[in-house]
C-alpha cells in the first residue's frame, strides 16, 4: 500500500481519553481493508488503474477484540463505531478521489 502524504491525511480528531480505544482499533485495523481495483484500457496499450478501499472486515475487528479480551458489549460497541468511522473515511476518500 502506498504511503499517504502527510498533508493528504484526514485530520485526526481531538479525542476524549475514554474514546481512544476505538480510534486505536480503527486506525490499526485500517490495514485490513480490502481494496477494489479497477482499470480502464486506453489506446496503444495504456491502462489506468484505480484502487477503492473497502470497509474494515468484521472478522478483523473480532480478532482485535479477541486479542484485547473484549466482552460481547465491547465487541458490539467497537464494531458499530468502526462502521461509523468507516462511513466517514470512505466518504472522505470518495470526495478526495473525485477532485
Amino acid at each position: 500500500m502506498a504511503e499517504v502524504e502527510e498533508d493528504e491525511r484526514p485530520v485526526e480528531p481531538a479525542l476524549e481519553p475514554a474514546n481512544t480505544w476505538v480510534w486505536r482499533a480503527w486506525n490499526y485495523l485500517s490495514d485490513e481493508r480490502p481494496s477494489e481495483v479497477s482499470g480502464v484500457a486506453g489506446p496503444m496499450g495504456g491502462v489506468v488503474w484505480k484502487s477503492k478501499p473497502g470497509r474494515i472486515p468484521w472478522r478483523a475487528a473480532m480478532t482485535w477484540c479477541d486479542v484485547h479480551g473484549y466482552g460481547l458489549e465491547q465487541r458490539d460497541t467497537l464494531y458499530r463505531l468502526i462502521r461509523i468511522l468507516d462511513d466517514e473515511y470512505l466518504r472522505w476518500r470518495k470526495q478526495k478521489d473525485s477532485q
